[in-house]
């Protein structure tokens, strides 16, 4: 499907575009037929909501690379031997971290009809956890690079792999929050940075389990600084 590009987590990097900046603030930003993409106006530092819901059930999409089809994310709590209500605030600390570093802020939608993002098991047995993501092709041209909208994220996360809540040492069992985060990074617009050191780096690993600079420095560029909270009448 033109317009959706299903980024694997730490497992292949897609097509990405470069910027030149400091190695801790390394960052590359989803690049979907020549043009970047985020929430709410397609402007760069510009701030957006996004509401987000879990699969409760099967659930089928046309023309997804890797999440076409999901089920519901009790699979992958009952896989881990972990309660749904532990995996529910590990994705919910996920969209926080990014919350915290940038003007994007994420609520629980009702029902599946007005989530702007999806998050569910995938029955494709390969690799640990995917996102696909498309985006409005209003004014769509060939050969050049605008910012685009994006209509609709999917995550996806393989209940066949061994997961946990924390980190253990042990990297052939993946941290659910560490996985979200990262995946919930392509969700709102961001690629694999270049070095190892970020949360959107290819591959796994288990020395920090928050943001790093460069994950900071990409959610600015795209969404600005976070917002001050409004100041409260005398």
């Amino acid at each position: 499907m033109r317009g959706t590009v299903a980024a694997i987590a730490f497992a292949l990097c897609a097509a990405m575009a470069s910027h030149n900046v400091r190695a801790e603030d390394d960052y590359r930003f989803l690049r979907l037929d020549d043009n970047y993409v985020k929430w709410g106006p397609p402007l760069m530092r510009t701030g957006a909501k996004a509401r987000y819901a879990l699969v409760t059930g099967p659930a089928q999409f046309l023309g997804v690379r890797n999440c076409g089809d999901m089920n519901a994310m009790d699979r992958i709590a009952h896989a881990a031997q972990v309660d749904l209500a532990a995996v529910r605030a590990e994705i919910a600390a996920g969209f926080a971290l990014w919350e915290a570093a940038a003007d994007i802020t994420f609520e629980p939608a009702e029902d599946h009809d007005s989530a702007d993002i999806l998050i569910g098991t995938t029955v494709n047995p390969e690799g640990w956890a995917f996102t696909d993501v498309s985006y409005d092709h209003a004014g769509d041209h060939a050969g050049l690079t605008r910012t685009k909208s994006i209509k609709r994220a999917l995550i996806c996360v393989n209940a066949g792999k061994p997961w946990k809540i924390g980190f253990g040492g042990d990297l052939g069992i993946y941290d659910f929050r560490y996985v979200f985060a990262h995946e919930i990074g392509h969700a709102i617009g961001l690629g694999h940075s270049g070095d190892g050191g970020q949360v959107m780096s290819l591959q796994y690993g288990e020395q920090f389990r928050t943001l790093q600079g460069g994950d900071r420095a990409g959610a600015i560029a795209l969404y600005g600084r976070k917002r001050p909270p409004p100041a409260s009448a005398p």
